[in-house]
């Protein structure tokens, strides 16, 4: 059995200044041979699946997988699922 590295990478929430960087080095390990998957949301998802999916047809072992955001469950509005589309007063 072969001992490999699975990393998951969770960018919930963050403004967009956080995101990049945090995909930036996702693919870096994907790119080094490490198991990757960054798990968001979809709208964050539709920032960066592009560079995720020819990263994977590159033969890099990184996938992304999407969840919805549960607003409704903490009482926000369905399409609030990141910083981006908060209204604050």
């Amino acid at each position: 059995m072969e001992n490999e590295l699975k990393v998951i990478f969770l960018p919930f929430f963050l403004a967009p200044g956080h995101l990049i960087p945090i995909v930036d080095t996702a693919r870096l390990f994907a790119m080094h041979g490490v198991n990757v998957t960054i798990i968001t949301t979809p709208a964050k998802a539709l920032l960066f699946q592009k560079a995720i999916d020819r990263d994977a047809n590159s033969g890099h072992q990184i996938k992304t997988d999407v969840l919805q955001f549960p607003s409704d469950l903490v009482g926000l509005p369905q399409e609030i699922e990141n910083f981006n589309t908060v209204d604050f007063p």
